[in-house]
């Protein structure tokens, strides 16, 4: 009888080691909707997600993103032929609609810009698809409230977005981000609206530690290998965001933060040249 116990233990072993073996081989898939040049797309593939739907009208782009993933990414030209189908089976999405109704540059004309309906319509397939996370990413003046709801109240894109997404039953944060303070050579201040299921909060809000272990030796990884490390906070929610670090400002030249050489916009201009001032 101890044979055969320490049979059966040692089969419940392999079997549990070929599972996890398996289970580190599958990539959840993910989604990028308005995908430009393909900046978060670039992010996501980073992260060792299989390339779902993506979609961005621009034809450069488009052959671009193509391009660069070798055929994994073939993006759908319009966003309005995207259905709920698209998104079968993905983990995880991103949706970026243009900004150009909000932003100052674009003049700010926000409803009167036919565009700016995208910053609402680009979450109805993916709660309808029951997809288990989805963030959006736009300029912060999508919080402005320039527009009066069907009562008469003022309202904003953000809470039109946020009430699609309560009301599909998902638990929504926010949290502004600039991409400098994650090494990026460039400052792009921008509001991100992350929204996930009941079922994916629960799941990470039991697994918090394990969770914490993961994301501390991607951190001590990223250190060793030289890339830019990133921390991060788990929500009593359990959402996941990185801390976001900007550095004071310093008389100091050197404890200011350097950016590498191919960064810097000297590197980029021809020789002789000077940057302007």
């Amino acid at each position: 009888k101890d044979e055969e116990t320490e049979t059966k233990e040692q089969q419940e072993e392999s079997i549990m080691a070929y599972v996890e073996a398996e289970r580190d081989k599958v990539q959840p898939l993910a989604g990028d909707k308005f995908a430009g040049a393909g900046g978060l797309t670039a992010g996501l593939w980073e992260a060792q997600f299989g390339l779902g739907t993506t979609c961005e009208r621009g034809m450069l782009q488009r052959r671009e993103l193509r391009r660069r993933y070798g055929g994994q990414a073939d993006p759908v030209k319009l966003f309005e032929d995207l259905e709920p189908a698209h998104f079968a089976g993905h983990y995880f999405v991103t949706s970026a609609a243009p900004c150009t109704p909000f932003s100052r540059a674009g003049r700010q004309r926000a409803h009167e810009d036919y565009r700016s309906t995208y910053y609402e319509a680009q979450a109805k397939a993916l709660v309808a698809q029951r997809v288990p996370c989805c963030v959006f990413e736009n300029v912060s003046e999508v919080e402005e409230k320039k527009e009066k709801d069907v009562h008469g109240n003022w309202t904003s894109p953000l809470e039109k977005l946020w009430k699609i997404l309560e009301n599909a039953g998902y638990k929504v944060d926010q949290r502004d981000l600039s991409s400098v303070a994650f090494g990026s050579a460039t400052s792009r201040d921008r509001k991100f609206v992350m929204a996930i299921t009941p079922e994916l909060s629960a799941h990470i809000k039991s697994n918090r530690e394990a969770i914490r272990a993961s994301l501390d030796k991607q951190y001590e990884k990223d250190k060793a290998e030289g890339a830019h490390p990133v921390q991060y906070d788990i929500t009593d929610e359990g959402f996941v965001w990185p801390q976001q670090k900007h550095q004071g400002f310093t008389r100091n030249r050197d404890e200011r933060m350097r950016l590498k050489p191919d960064q810097t916009l000297r590197n980029r201009m021809a020789p002789g040249k000077e940057v302007p001032g």
